[in-house]
């Protein structure tokens, strides 16, 4: 078990919310070295947490640098042939040996360059990595397994999982053939930028002329509409009563943290009693699935596993708000509803890596009505969706819904932080690109 597991770290409160992103602010943070002669090295590490102090962990996001500085007193260091500054990634699972997907080194002071001559007093190296976009590893990790490029994965570490992503900067003191290295290492945070697929053209007008977002007949092209399910059961215990539901989701099914997923349902039933019930917002249940693989199972494409020991799931969100359509004239027999599912800003994106992955799916459950006990209680559908870090570019999506449609149950996401400590969470918000 990583040294994590008991007591995490504290992060800021990162928040992937703003559909452009650079933030040029960059903090410093120290991390010294000691021993019995005092400290004789001090790495300093520039990144993203806008909050540097010893309690937080450096941040980074895709196409950053890890840059620094390290720090040398050589009046107190003794026997040094080289320093050496190494990027390191590594995913663990827990009761096995961790297995590293990225090393970088670089070489920032060796002693044959000196010709022999001892450096005084206390020097200074900088240094600069750049983090890769994708990492060449083995699918399976086992010999001669084929090598896959894999996008470089978020850091991931969760109280209760069995799987961890660490990111660390280690700084390697070399010493001769008769003395053991020296070094010192900190981890830190990635995050991967993936963006949400642009809307269709007649949504993104909706969005930037603020009107409303058409429905599956006027845009066909926006929404994918699944085939219509007719729920059957008993109401009241006296009578048998058939609804029938046709559910649409925004498409593409690609949706950044943050922002509200538009959903369409058409209710119909020549049981009006029923169809009033039914069309109730607290009757609808529409979740957020978060599913984590892990292993063999974390590249496989199909719905169905073979090892249900490999496949955990949890609920990451139920926030959903419906409203009464205003689409054409009223029809007896039939209720036509738009509704929203607000993505939790503090989601992990979607993200696929050998022996790990993380998929979401919006799940259709059985209508909970008053008084209605349904034939079935099995899941009436569920969809795959991408969750992203960002938007697609110019592109800004905003609640349809106007005021007294509030969501009904807060932010159930909260909890699921990239990385956490206590209710501190590591996500910071993004300022322009």
């Amino acid at each position: 078990m990583p040294e994590h597991s008991e007591a995490l770290p504290g992060y800021e409160d990162h928040t992937l919310s703003s559909p452009v992103l650079r933030q040029e602010v960059w903090g410093e943070q120290t991390y010294t070295f000691d021993t019995k002669g005092g400290t004789w090295l001090w790495l300093k590490l520039k990144s993203r947490s806008t909050r540097p102090s010893d309690e937080t962990l450096p941040l980074y996001y895709e196409k950053d640098s890890v840059q620094g500085t390290v720090e040398v007193d050589f009046s107190k260091m003794a026997g040094g042939k080289g320093i050496r500054v190494t990027v390191h990634g590594g995913i663990m699972t827990v009761g096995e040996e961790e297995v590293p997907f990225l090393d970088i080194s670089k070489d920032i002071w060796d002693a044959q360059t000196l010709n022999g001559q001892k450096p005084h007093g206390k020097l200074a190296f900088p240094f600069s990595i750049p983090l890769p976009s994708e990492v060449s590893v083995p699918e399976k990790y086992a010999p001669k397994a084929p090598m896959v490029q894999a996008r470089l994965p978020p850091t991931f570490s969760e109280r209760a999982s069995t799987v961890y992503i660490n990111y660390r900067i280690e700084v390697t003191l070399r010493r001769s053939a008769l003395k053991t290295k020296q070094s010192v290492s900190k981890q830190f945070v990635y995050i991967p930028l993936s963006r949400a697929e642009p809307p269709s053209p007649l949504r993104y007008l909706a969005y930037q002329e603020h009107t409303d977002v058409l429905g599956p007949e006027a845009d066909p092209e926006g929404w994918k509409v699944f085939a219509p399910i007719t729920v059957t059961g008993t109401l009241f215990g006296t009578k048998q009563v058939a609804v029938t539901c046709r559910l649409a989701i925004a498409q593409p099914l690609s949706f950044a943290v943050g922002s509200p997923v538009p959903l369409h349902m058409t209710l119909t039933s020549v049981d009006q009693h029923a169809l009033d019930l039914f069309s109730q917002p607290s009757s609808i249940v529409i979740q957020l699935i978060r599913e984590r693989f892990l292993g063999a199972e974390a590249l496989r494409e199909d719905e169905k596993s073979k090892r249900t020991d490999l496949r955990f799931q949890d609920l990451s969100g139920s926030n959903v708000a419906w409203k009464p359509s205003g689409e054409g004239e009223p029809v007896s027999g039939k209720k036509i509803l738009i509704g929203e599912l607000l993505l939790g800003k503090a989601l992990k994106p979607t993200f696929t890596f050998p022996r790990f992955a993380i998929k979401y799916s919006i799940v259709l459950q059985p209508f909970k009505v008053p008084g209605f006990v349904a034939t079935t209680s099995d899941p009436l559908i569920k969809e795959r969706v991408e969750i992203h870090a960002l938007n697609a570019p110019g592109f800004s999506p905003r609640s349809d819904l106007p005021p007294g449609y509030e969501h009904q149950e807060g932010d159930s996401t909260s909890s699921f932080g990239f990385l956490e400590n206590g209710d501190q969470r590591y996500y910071t918000s993004f300022h322009s690109w």
